[in-house]
């Protein structure tokens, strides 16, 4: 995937995210024992504005020299507040040229790879608070092609 991919990627699944419904805050996470869905958008949300104060803060600064971002509020208000983390680290990484230099945990990295990370981050946690929707009763999460298994196919290349 490009970086651009990794952004729209980052948007869609997060705004899935933001679409979750207020009432299911508490459905628990089968995939993360003792979490709920509102602890989902309310960790997503803080690691975006980590994230965010991070590229902000330029390619030389210190990885955690921003501090603790502040946590989201509790209840139906997480909702909005995720959102808005959201457009926030989307507006920062689309500030920024992709190759533009920016800490990591890893070390020294760029706005390309907090796109790709976040997309990942994203992404796996909007599948969380899917399957916590199904668990509390709600509809099963849809796959797209891409996520379905590849199998062989007798009238190509092998």
């Amino acid at each position: 995937m490009t970086p651009d991919q990794h952004l729209e990627t980052l948007r869609t699944e997060g705004l899935r995210l933001a679409a979750m419904p207020a009432a299911a805050l508490d459905a628990h996470v089968p995939t993360v024992p003792g979490w709920t869905l509102e602890r989902v958008v309310r960790h997503t949300g803080r690691v975006h504005r980590w994230v965010r104060t991070t590229l902000a803060a330029g390619p030389g600064a210190e990885l955690h020299g921003a501090g603790q971002p502040e946590s989201l509020p509790r209840g139906p208000d997480c909702l909005p507040a995720y959102r808005e983390s959201l457009e926030q680290l989307l507006a920062e990484i689309s500030a920024h040229d992709f190759d533009r230099g920016a800490p990591t945990f890893a070390g020294p990295g760029t706005v390309g790879f907090w796109a790709r990370r976040q997309a990942h981050e994203v992404a796996v946690h909007r599948v969380d608070a899917a399957d916590a929707l199904h668990a509390a009763g709600g509809p099963r999460r849809r796959t797209s092609p891409r996520s379905r298994p590849r199998t062989a196919s007798t009238s190509g290349p092998a």
